[in-house]
């Protein structure tokens, strides 16, 4: 007796009969799929649900539902539909497409379509896959990496690749459990359960794998691929339908090595479980077993994480780092190093080996000195990726001269001094720096010829005598104070000693003098405007004048500031000659020592006050003063005695 099932009807050839039988079912049947895989680079977790939508005797459309996990916090999700047709019943010809979505380990998601081919007989199978993801890079995040002279900003990033894979299968041994029985039994009545055999099979694969990605950062992964499966199917303590496969995988390309993979899979049929119909009632085979086989395909979203380098340009300028390096308190040549650098190099100061006392250093260019933990803004040459690189050194004390020459913004960062910081030529920032200078005769910032200098959120003290907080002497100087305070307490210690012709300005700071005869501005020759606004102005020695214009001539717009005096014959404004026009706003001016003068004017010198006031209360003092010289004021107080 032999029996063919078409759909629910059953041909019983031997008793020339039909029969119909109300527990007779689909062919192809819907199963679960449970599978873990290791290997060296991670081990995996999956899930598949193998689900018919439509079928007839030699067609089924079915939909392949996967899911994954990792040991690496990784997950994918896979959702397709395929179509199997028997042709001639001499092979199956197939197609399918997927939707993949996959979380990396890094964070990010990528999203992939894909399409496949398949042709597979009893003993055989070709199938080629391809794949077509969402290849836009994605960034894990940047750092800088300093070493050997240079600096480079390295950005983690990760990108999908699209590619193909190719597979020849062929059956190496089989083996029948069944010994030769049919099928399944069946008489008059219908059919019988089948019987409690099971089927084994070695399969091997080999095939090829290409995948690539359009940024030339990333390598393309390409390489042969072999397997070998051992098949059990129908296992009697699973039922009919079950499958379970151990098999071994090896793979190479240039990317990830050679890796080896080992797996196990275990079939749960779903028919007769849940409500899902009877149970199954036929066994497979042949063709038919073949219609069901699991779609083989990359179920991982092939990516790629690299860590790219890359030159940095400083964020601020724009202007491209050449070098860097570190010097501390025991580098042998501290000038070598910095000169090593090149012309935008990078220089950081290390103050834990204690103060700097080497030789003068000496700064070029667009070079920076940067000290303790003081932040480097960065972005990438070719990206464009910004970084804020902190070096996390200790701040650090120059015991030495510190000056910047033939200056293209140059940065002073972070560092203190307990000597003269000068700048000779070009334009200098100095940030966050404290120059204390307790010797006689010694400058704390000098400026010569040329040299435009922006000083911020920093500090300048001397106590020595005749020692200028700051200094410029010479022609075609510029100089912008913010957020700063400048104190001196020696005797002709001045504040500010200034003959530049470029804007002196200074805002939302403080300047201090103490000793005799030390002004807080002390003004010479042909300026261009001063500006201050929202600062304070203070002297408490005798013969000390807050702005002492001595033969100047030029503008000056005072706003929202407090001057006061408390020395004797200290005056507000004191002009000797030249001639000035200063505009005074919401300004505050006090003296309260004797023969002291609010203002005190002379010559061609020009005064007007709009608001605030001027206040004199010491002997003999006036609040406005001298001979010549004209003052207007408008809503002014004015007090004296």
């Amino acid at each position: 007796m032999f029996l063919r099932i078409y759909g629910c009807l059953v041909v019983t050839v031997a008793t020339a009969s039909f029969a119909t039988d109300a527990s007779c079912q689909d062919l192809f049947r819907p199963y679960l799929e449970t599978e873990y895989r290791g290997s060296s680079l991670r081990s995996v977790g999956q899930g598949n649900a193998f689900i018919p939508v439509h079928q007839e005797r030699r067609t089924l459309l079915f939909a392949d539902v996967r899911g994954l996990f990792t040991d690496g916090d990784e997950s994918e999700g896979n959702w397709g539909l395929g179509y199997r047709r028997i042709v001639d019943d001499a092979f199956i010809f197939g197609f399918n497409g997927f939707f993949d979505y996959r979380h990396t380990a890094s964070g990010h998601s990528f999203a992939q379509g894909t399409g496949g081919l398949e042709l597979l007989g009893v003993d055989w199978g070709l199938r080629a896959n391809g794949y077509i993801p969402d290849d836009s890079v994605r960034s894990a995040g940047s750092r800088v990496v300093l070493a050997a002279n240079s600096i480079s900003l390295i950005t983690d990033l990760e990108a999908a690749y699209y590619g193909g894979d190719l597979e020849a299968e062929a059956r190496v041994w089989s083996w029948s459990g069944r010994g030769g029985k049919d099928d399944f039994a069946c008489d008059a009545g219908g059919c019988l359960n089948p019987t409690a055999d099971w089927d084994a099979e070695i399969w091997s694969s080999a095939g090829l794998f290409g995948f690539d990605h359009d940024d030339d950062r990333f390598e393309s992964i390409a390489g042969p691929r072999v397997r070998a499966e051992l098949r059990l199917f129908d296992l009697p303590r699973l039922g009919i339908d079950s499958r379970v496969v151990i098999a071994g995988q090896y793979e190479h390309d240039d990317v990830r090595g050679s890796v080896g993979t080992g797996s196990v899979t275990v079939r749960v049929p779903l028919s007769g479980l849940f409500g899902i119909g009877p149970p199954a009632r036929a066994r497979l085979t042949g063709l038919d077993r073949r219609m069901v086989a699991p779609v083989v395909r990359d179920v991982d979203i092939v990516t790629n994480a690299i860590s790219a380098a890359e030159g940095v340009l400083f964020a601020d300028s724009g202007i491209a780092v050449s070098g860097a390096t570190v010097i501390d308190a025991s580098t042998p040549d501290v000038q070598s190093l910095i000169d090593g650098t090149g012309t935008s190099g990078v220089i950081f100061v290390d103050g834990s080996a204690g103060p700097i006392t080497a030789d003068r250093v000496t700064v070029k260019s667009s070079q920076r000195l940067l000290g303790g933990a003081t932040p480097l803004s960065v972005v990438g040459v070719e990206t464009g990726s910004a970084f804020v690189f902190d070096p996390g050194l200790q701040r650090p004390t120059f015991a030495v001269r510190v000056e910047a020459r033939e200056a293209v913004d140059v940065r002073f960062e972070g560092f203190n001094s307990t000597a003269t910081v000068a700048a000779r030529g070009g334009d200098l920032l100095i940030r966050d720096v404290a120059i204390d200078i307790a010797e006689a005769d010694t400058l704390g910032l000098l400026l010569t010829t040329n040299s435009s200098v922006r000083l911020v959120d920093s500090s300048i003290r001397t106590t020595g005598v005749n020692a200028d907080a700051v200094f410029g002497l010479s022609p075609n100087l510029g100089l912008e104070i913010s957020n700063s305070s400048i104190s001196t307490s020696g005797t002709e210690a001045n504040g500010i000693f200034w003959r530049g012709n470029r804007p002196l300005i200074i805002t939302n700071s403080t300047i201090s003098t103490s000793g005799h005869a030390a002004d807080v501005l002390f003004l010479q020759g042909s300026l261009s405007d001063v500006v201050i606004s929202d600062s304070t102005l203070a002297s408490s020695g005798s013969d000390s004048e807050l702005i002492f214009a001595q033969g100047s001539s030029g503008t000056a717009v005072i706003s929202r500031s407090v001057l006061s005096t408390a020395g004797t014959a200290a005056d507000g404004l004191f002009f000797l000659g030249g001639s000035n026009t200063y505009q005074l706003f919401d300004t505050k001016i006090s003296t309260t020592g004797t023969s002291a003068g609010g203002i005190r004017l002379s010559g061609g010198n020009v005064v007007s006050a709009t608001g605030g006031s001027i206040q004199v209360t010491g002997t003999s003092s006036r609040a406005i003063t001298g001979f010549g010289g004209t003052f207007t004021s408008v809503g002014t107080t004015i007090i004296e005695p």
